[in-house]
């Protein structure tokens, strides 16, 4: 931060992908720790298992810790395109179907506050 001491920046924007909820969370912690005075702003964020059931449990738990840090600005998960976009980006994590239209990780994602199991 000394780089940019006259000119602080206004947030502190990360990324993260994982497999495991609990390492993405301790990455956040670890870095809001090393600089606690930026709001954090998660920019982009998802699960790159290949398993669905994987992937909605991470991100069940990312959305509704998130949502509980008061140092969390905002986060956005990835993606919203009709194409995964490239083979590092699991299929189980798109948030559009080829159609445009929302998958059901996607439609839960924007319309659950807290996230949870479906039928649950």
């Amino acid at each position: 931060m000394s780089l940019v001491a006259s000119d602080p920046p206004d947030y502190l924007c990360l990324h993260y992908y994982s497999t495991d909820g609990n390492e993405a969370i301790r990455y956040l912690e670890n870095m809001h720790q090393k600089w606690p005075a930026l709001k954090v702003m998660v920019t982009e964020i998802a699960s790159i298992h290949r398993n669905y059931n994987d992937v909605l449990g991470f991100t069940i738990q990312l959305c509704n810790w998130m949502d509980e840090q008061d140092w969390i600005f905002e986060y956005g998960f990835f993606d919203f395109q009709r194409v995964v976009a490239d083979g590092f980006v699991s299929p189980a994590a798109q948030l559009m179907d080829g159609n445009g239209n929302f998958t059901q990780l996607g439609w839960m994602y924007v319309n659950d506050q807290p996230m949870r199991w479906p039928g649950s």
